[in-house]
């Protein structure tokens, strides 16, 4: 069969961490088309992450075909959380209220933070702050600590917290929906 497109479909949710502001996303499209087509390799810093590769003991006791998410245990300010959704859809960590006050924390440690969170709705959520947090991921020799930026907000989830890009990048992770493997580079460099 012969293909033809008939138009094009952009679409864009919520802000974006560069103001929110079309001329804003403008210049950092702009940005990033000049850094992928005129810096050269060489200015790329050398990385120290060894090569990761997920086989097939990464699938023991995954039931496939399966579409669930990918939801682990985290250490967060020395207690153990459980129920942390890895959202590679998300810019930002977010922290629901009830897990905040569980942690000990109280509202007065948290940073003002104005920008509203958007809903695939549209409807806007103003947070209660922003905080940064100690992030264990694994234990032991395994572990991977990272300092993150949590956004706090007032409502309920199934989840206590959800883990975004920027973490994620941080602690050098890589994902397996398929195989629900979270895997990274530890302290160690393992």
């Amino acid at each position: 069969s012969v293909f033809e497109r008939i138009g094009v479909i952009h679409v864009v949710i919520g802000g974006n961490e560069n103001g929110g502001s079309a001329h804003g996303h403008k210049r950092h499209l702009n940005e990033l088309y000049q850094a992928i087509n005129f810096v050269p390799n060489t200015a790329i810093p050398a990385s120290n992450i060894p090569d990761i590769t997920i086989g097939r003991k990464d699938y023991e006791g995954v039931i496939a075909p399966h579409s669930d998410p990918l939801v682990v245990n985290l250490d967060i300010s020395n207690h153990l959380v459980k129920r942390c959704l890895i959202d590679t859809g998300a810019y930002t960590n977010i922290m629901f209220r009830e897990c905040f006050l569980n942690l000990g924390l109280k509202v007065e440690d948290l940073s003002p933070c104005t920008n509203p969170l958007y809903s695939f709705s549209g409807a806007g959520l103003v947070p209660l702050g922003s905080i940064r947090l100690p992030v264990m991921f694994g234990e032991g020799n395994a572990a991977k600590n990272v300092l993150a930026e949590f956004v706090v907000i007032d409502g309920s989830s199934a989840y206590n917290v959800l883990i975004g890009r920027v973490t994620l990048s941080e602690a050098d992770a890589v994902m397996s929906i398929r195989a629900l493997t979270l895997m990274y580079v530890s302290d160690r460099g393992e």
